[in-house]
């Protein structure tokens, strides 16, 4: 993750939602080791998306406790927002994230972001926000070219999230405009299993120390 740039005069300030789901709930074929792990990944993602220059709050919606205590020192800033009660599944836990950005800042653009890239460098969230003020509603799609990694969506612009899946082109045929060329490649970096963290570039400072401590642990390489 590098360093935070500075946005220009005419930049958009954006609010991104993490929707963040307990370990076992969420990546499955990552949690059965390492809850730890979950934590780690979690926090790395954050930790980048709060650099990024373009980035005003991030609002973390989760009802997992030891996600909320990983992540107290970094909302100490007063810039990461987290909220529980959202209801169960991943696109719900989206549209109640979207209407508390409205509902708080109603006249800034929001993005949501999957909550599992921890080898993001915040220059390319930077990169792709600019691009997607350009636009009303935006996606950019996993390496895969299959599943969403980000949507974007200006102020006043009804969004319906599609994730899961083959959501890609849910969310293109929903009027959301492919951004993807804008997106460098950690962006597109979600980890859904152990082959993906063994990816390089995919992996920040603590999900990497977790997995170190799980080689030692174990005997085997993750």
């Amino acid at each position: 993750m590098t360093g935070p740039s500075q946005p220009g005069p005419l930049a958009q300030r954006w609010n991104v939602i993490l929707p963040l789901k307990e370990p076992l709930q969420g990546k499955s074929r990552l949690t059965g080791r390492s809850v730890a792990l979950a934590e780690a990944i979690a926090v790395d993602t954050v930790s980048a998306v709060v650099a990024a220059a373009s980035v005003e709050h991030v609002l973390v919606v989760t009802d997992w406790a030891g996600a909320r205590v990983a992540l107290s020192g970094l909302a100490a800033s007063g810039r990461i927002v987290i909220v529980a009660g959202a209801p169960d599944g991943l696109n719900p836990a989206v549209r109640f994230g979207m209407l508390y950005c409205r509902s708080h800042w109603a006249e800034s653009p929001v993005a949501t972001m999957v909550a599992d890239i921890p080898g993001l460098d915040s220059s390319e969230l930077d990169a792709v926000l600019a691009e997607a003020g350009t636009v009303a509603l935006g996606a950019v799609a996993d390496s895969d070219d299959v599943g969403t990694v980000l949507i974007t969506a200006q102020p006043n612009t009804d969004v319906s999230p599609a994730f899961g899946g083959a959501s890609f082109q849910r969310h293109r045929e929903l009027g959301h405009v492919d951004l993807t060329p804008f997106a460098g490649p950690t962006l597109r970096r979600d980890v859904d299993g152990w082959d993906h963290l063994a990816r390089p570039g995919s992996t920040g400072a603590r999900t990497s120390m977790q997995l170190a401590l799980l080689a030692a642990t174990s005997g085997a390489p993750f």
